[in-house]
């Protein structure tokens, strides 16, 4: 006993999700991963170069309290200090524009999610399927005739 197989269920799930791949869905999802790889490789970069402008830091103060424990008078003093101060000043400066322009980065970022949630939005995963192409009559074979 032979029974015959529907594939139509198959190919209506088939077609349907191949529609569900295809939808902005799924180009938001892509779009907002390379948005995120992005926005982490910035703020990698970001971290590196205020964790070498610490260690710079570190550093300076290490020097500053050398030449302060080697100095004998105001003068050399006071040039020790003016050294580290500038600095100082000049990595607070680095550090405040680095985290501006981070901080800038991050707010575009912020207006393309907003922008992908709308296009998202748009998208209803629920709604029904493309209709899947009339399935073709399955072929029977004829059983064969005797000729007599």
């Amino acid at each position: 006993m032979t029974g015959k197989k529907d594939f139509t269920g198959f190919a209506e799930q088939q077609i349907a999700s191949n529609s569900l791949f295809n939808k902005p869905l799924f180009e938001s999802f892509e779009r907002a991963c390379r948005m995120q790889t992005s926005r982490l490789d910035r703020l990698e970069t970001v971290l590196t170069e205020a964790l070498q402008r610490r260690r710079n830091g570190c550093e300076a103060m290490e020097r500053f309290a050398s030449q302060m424990r080697d100095a004998h008078d105001p003068s050399a003093m006071f040039k020790a200090q003016q050294e580290w101060f500038s600095g100082a000043v000049q990595r607070i400066f680095a550090d405040v524009a680095a985290w501006q322009s981070a901080g800038t980065l991050m707010m575009q970022d912020l207006s393309s999610i907003n922008e992908l949630r709308a296009s998202s939005e748009r998208f209803d995963p629920m709604a029904a399927p493309e209709a899947a192409p009339a399935a073709a009559e399955p072929i029977v074979p004829r059983r064969p005739v005797k000729v007599a």
